[in-house]
């Protein structure tokens, strides 16, 4: 539509499309659009029914573009034509005690298209029909655009609306309040793997979140937030107060155990991530997961858990550890090619199994010459240090034996 200008008709067009070409370009000129005209207002309407009845209007929804990632391309469905339904104005109930005024449609799964007159489009099945309701088409509007109220606000427009005999109306209703009473935060730590924000690489969090009493699991208050958690439980309103300064006391007694906000390492990525409540080991070496590994088995995780923490581990996170007493070691010497070559390895025993045949071997073994043994081993003895007090399952991955 965006090219087919009807003074330079293309070959494409026939006479039937002209008057629907020249409607979409008034538009497009009147109201200053650049490519395309958004599904909004007066004679939006006539434009749809105008394609339909041609056969020439068509859905495009977004696809991936694995060349071109600045490109939006789409794949085009024709729409068919479907019966009407029925629509309604109706007000929708907010955990917070406000209510707005919306349009509710028979059927849920259907867009309502705010155009005059309504229609709905059905994306899964590629069809779109009109939407008939006893009330006119700009109280119908009026009503989807009106704002959201506050609980203090909604007797008094339930009243006036009721004043108004003329246009039957549905009024809000306040809903049922219950708010519990004040408790401690119960500080949780859950470790598990997620994608680092605005990088995608998996990495090993810990997850803090509180509950207070029977509440769900919450993120952590931000600075100047509500202190509460509203709900909806059975049309019921549920308030749960929070403390701010308890929920940071919590979680600078995790800081001093040695855990880091991604918030501190990366303020501008973390900014935009939904939650800023993930925490990583502060110094993550010899390698995060062995950092993990330590943490997870210092005093200052089981003073945490006998302070109330609850620390949960998934399986899936790579950080399952065992007890390996004994260990194998194993050198390899190659004289060949008039040089003094040897690698050395390292292999254990879990349940019978040697790391040799079933994992890897704990150290990634490579071919070094023996004038570099001392700097070999000045580096790798802390590594091997860790190593002998606990051995991570599979790690690490890739490494030869010997």
């Amino acid at each position: 539509m965006a090219n087919a200008d009807p003074s330079r008709m293309p070959k494409y067009m026939t006479e039937a499309d002209v008057p629907l070409a020249s409607i979409y370009f008034q538009i497009k000129r009147r109201e200053n659009h650049w490519e395309s005209i958004p599904l909004r207002g007066e004679n939006r309407g006539r434009i749809l029914e105008s394609a339909l009845a041609l056969g020439n209007l068509f859905f495009g929804a977004r696809v991936e573009n694995t060349t071109n990632r600045y490109r939006i391309d789409r794949e085009y469905r024709p729409l068919i034509a479907a019966p009407a339904l029925k629509i309604e104005a109706a007000w929708e109930s907010f955990p917070d005690g406000t209510a707005q005024p919306i349009l509710r449609c028979e059927n849920p799964d259907v867009e309502i298209l705010p155009v005059t007159p309504l229609y709905y489009l059905d994306r899964a099945n590629a069809t779109i029909g009109l939407l008939e309701s006893e009330l006119p088409a700009p109280v119908l509007h009026a009503w989807s655009a009106g704002p959201k109220i506050a609980s203090d606000q909604i007797e008094s427009i339930s009243t006036h609306i009721s004043s108004v005999p003329t246009v039957p109306l549905p009024t809000p209703s306040k809903m049922e309040l219950e708010i519990r009473e004040a408790t401690p935060p119960q500080p949780y730590l859950r470790i598990h793997m997620a994608p680092f924000p605005g990088d995608g690489r998996m990495v090993t969090f810990g997850e803090l979140t509180f509950s207070y009493g029977d509440s769900p699991r919450l993120i952590p208050l931000l600075p100047n937030s509500l202190e509460k958690h509203n709900a909806m439980i059975e049309s019921k309103r549920i308030v749960w107060p929070r403390s701010f300064t308890a929920e940071q006391k919590l979680e600078k007694q995790l800081r001093r155990v040695g855990f880091i906000s991604t918030y501190e390492i990366a303020p501008s990525i973390a900014a935009g991530a939904p939650q800023k409540n993930l925490f990583i080991p502060e110094i993550p070496r010899p390698t995060p997961q062995l950092a993990w590994l330590s943490l997870l088995g210092s005093p200052a995780m089981d003073q945490l858990r006998a302070a109330g923490w609850t620390i949960e581990i998934d399986p899936k996170s790579g950080l399952t550890a065992h007890d390996a007493n004994e260990f194998f070691p194993s050198i390899e010497a190659d004289p060949d090619h008039g040089i003094d070559w040897f690698r050395f390895d390292a292999t254990y025993e879990l349940d019978g199994k040697s790391s040799a045949s079933s994992r890897s071997s704990l150290m990634s073994s490579r071919w070094i010459s023996r004038k570099q043994t001392t700097r070999i081993s000045r580096s790798t003895s802390p590594y091997l240090a860790m190593i002998q007090l606990m051995v991570l399952s599979g790690f690490p991955p890739g490494g030869s034996s010997s």
